[in-house]
C-alpha cells in the first residue's frame, strides 16, 4: 500500500511539473515595439518565468556585448567561450523546468550555476583584454554574479 501512495505521489509531481514547464514552454520572438510574453498560461508559476525571462535577457545581452568586442588573435576564443556559457544558462534553466525529479532539477540548476560562473570569468579576461569595454562587462560581471546567487540558492535548497 505504501509503495502505490509513494507512486501515486511521484506521478502527481509529474504531471504538476509538466503544467510548470508549459508555462514557460513557449518563447516567441518578440514583437518589433513590445516586450515578448514568455508565460501563456493564466496562471503560471510566475517565479519561473521571471527568471526564465531574466536569463533569456541575460543571453541576448551577451550576444550583444560579444559583437561589440573586436575580433584578434586572443578575444576571438574568449568570444565564443563567453557567448557559450552565456547562452547556455538559460537553455540549462529550460532544462531545469523540464525535468521530471528534484534530483534532474538541482543537477540542471547546478549546471545553471556553474555556467554563470564561468560567464563571470570570461567577462573579467574580456575586460582585461578590452580596456574599452570594461564598464560594459563589469555591468554584465554583476548580473552574472547575481544569476549565480540565485541558482546557489535554489540548489541548496
Amino acid at each position: 500500500m505504501a509503495k502505490r501512495i509513494i507512486s501515486d505521489r511521484r506521478k502527481e509531481l509529474q504531471r504538476k511539473r509538466r503544467a510548470e514547464s508549459q508555462a514557460c514552454g513557449s518563447y516567441p520572438l518578440p514583437p518589433v515595439g513590445g516586450e515578448a510574453v514568455f508565460c501563456l498560461q493564466e496562471n503560471p508559476p510566475a517565479y519561473k518565468c521571471d527568471l526564465l525571462e531574466r536569463v533569456t535577457r541575460f543571453g541576448e545581452a551577451i550576444i550583444t556585448f560579444a559583437k561589440k568586442v573586436p575580433v584578434n588573435a586572443v578575444n576571438t576564443r574568449l568570444i565564443s567561450q563567453l557567448v557559450g556559457c552565456g547562452t547556455s544558462i538559460g537553455a540549462n534553466f529550460c532544462e531545469a523546468v523540464d525535468s521530471i525529479s528534484n534530483k534532474d532539477f538541482k543537477a540542471r540548476v547546478g549546471t545553471c550555476r556553474k555556467e554563470s560562473k564561468e560567464c563571470m570569468f570570461f567577462l573579467r579576461m574580456i575586460a582585461s583584454a578590452e580596456k574599452q569595454l570594461a564598464e560594459d562587462a563589469r555591468n554584465l560581471w554583476r548580473e552574472a554574479r547575481e544569476l549565480n546567487l540565485i541558482f546557489g540558492a535554489i540548489w541548496r535548497k
